[in-house]
């Protein structure tokens, strides 16, 4: 359970997980074995699992725009992504 997040002073957002006891044992020897804190463990686990997750997204859109591209022309697409992009969906801005 995620139970807080805040900015730390250098800008990272820190996440207080509760974590249930038997989780918290294998976090806790995964680190071990890997040589480093549980702490350190976690962070660099969610990086990867970011990092990861970031050229998965990257490689989705890069096969979308090639089939996009199969029927229509580089001008056509751009024209429509710059449109999707500007529309005004009444959603709040990120």
């Amino acid at each position: 359970m995620i139970t807080t997040h805040y900015a730390a002073p250098d800008g990272n957002i820190l996440i207080n997980i509760a974590f249930p006891s038997a989780t918290h044992t294998l976090i806790q020897q995964a680190a071990q074995h890997a040589g480093r804190s549980p702490e350190r463990f976690l962070t660099q686990a969610v990086h990867h699992a970011l990092a990861l997750h970031a050229t998965d997204e990257s490689a989705r859109l890069n096969r979308a725009v090639q089939e996009l591209l199969t029927s229509t022309t580089p001008a056509h697409l751009l024209a429509a992504v710059g449109h999707a992009l500007t529309r005004d969906t009444g959603a709040a801005p990120c």
